[in-house]
Formats: C-alpha cells, structure tokens, sequence
C-alpha cells in the first residue's frame, strides 16, 4: 500500500497482485489491490478483487467503502449507495466511511439524501477526524451547501408553475 500512498501506482499494483498470488485469501491484500486500482481510475479491474475481499470477510468496511467508490466511478450513484451504507453500519464510526457515504448519497442529489448526507459529514466531524480529511469533510459541506442553495432557487423558479400559475419572469 506505501507504493499506492505515494502515487506509484503501477508497482504498487504489480506487488499487490504477486502477493495475492501468494495468498489468495489475504483480505488486506485483496482490498489494497482494489483500491490501487481506484486510484489508478479503473473501476473495473477493482471490482473483482473487492468481491473477493467481502466474500472472504462479509462485512468488510473498506472492502464496502471502495466499492462504493467504484460504483460512484462509473457514474451509478444509486448502485454506490448501498455499499457505504452497509459500512457505515459497522462500528466503530469511522470518518472515511460516512465521508464515503456523503458523496454518494450527495450523487443522487434529493431532499432526503441531501439530508443525510449533512447528517452523515456532521457526524464525521465530530469524530475528530486527520486534518486533511477533516478539510475535505468541510469542502464537502460547503459543495452540499450550494447543492441545496441550488435546489431551493429551482423549486422557488418551478413552484409557481407546478401551482397552475405561471412562472415569475426572470
């Protein structure tokens, strides 16, 4: 995984798979596999290796959390969501889990999402996350912050209309 933190991802995934090779049931190994591969920006070659991961270890929150993250890659919000979901329910709460959950919940982009995904930043703040983690928390507050500025301007533009009157100019 340290060739994977440092941005090389060629090696880091080449050593990955040797030592999946070696142990085909090495959960850790398994999931960096996966997420090497998200961060190389290839959905599809995690997919298999994150399957494995949670086959062997139902459960696993970043197993869950990554494949999420594959789903949200392939532009399928809907899909990602169970995914963080389900690892959001494992505790301890951890912060890079209900991070995971806010982005997709924030993807399908209703009222209800839009809600728990405040819900869910909120809570990952007050875990007391790293500070580059807890600067991207914010970041992903102030974009849900303009997301819902954003939906309540539309409703206000489309209200009038969806009342039998017509629109305000603008």
């Amino acid at each position: 995984m340290v060739k994977s933190d440092q941005g090389e991802l060629v090696e880091a995934r080449r050593l990955l798979e040797r030592a999946v090779a070696l142990d085909p049931a090495h959960v850790n190994a398994l999931v960096s596999l996966g997420v090497a591969a998200l961060r190389a920006g290839d959905p599809t070659s995690a997919q298999s290796p994150l399957e494995q991961a949670l086959a062997l270890s139902p459960g696993n929150p970043y197993a869950l959390r990554a494949l999420g993250q594959a789903q949200l890659m392939r532009n399928d919000p809907e899909g990602a969501l169970p995914f963080p979901r389900q690892a959001a329910d494992t505790p301890p709460g951890d912060p890079i889990t209900l991070y995971a959950l806010a982005q997709a919940l924030m993807a399908l982009d209703t009222p209800e999402h839009r809600k728990e995904a405040d819900i869910c930043l909120t809570r990952a703040l007050a875990l007391g996350p790293s500070p580059d983690l807890a600067e991207r928390l914010r970041q992903a507050h102030s974009r849900l912050a303009r997301q819902v500025s954003r939906a309540k301007a539309a409703g206000h533009r489309q209200a009038p209309a969806a009342a039998g009157k017509p629109p305000r100019p603008q």
